[in-house]
């Protein structure tokens, strides 16, 4: 059913962002470290989903 939707292209983006709620949940929780690489490395992986998202 979601295969025959036509609004499947609006959620992809928001499913690229389980990489970043992993990382913060590993912060959180797991006490990972994350630091300015890790940090910086996500930002692209944030700011492009939602720019995908927002584009119409």
């Amino acid at each position: 059913m979601l295969l025959k939707s036509e609004r499947q292209t609006e959620r992809c983006p928001i499913d690229k962002l389980s990489l970043i709620l992993t990382i913060t949940i590993a912060g959180i929780i797991l006490k990972e470290k994350i630091n300015a690489r890790v940090a910086l490395g996500s930002l692209p992986m944030t700011v492009g989903p939602l720019i995908i998202a927002y584009a119409k």
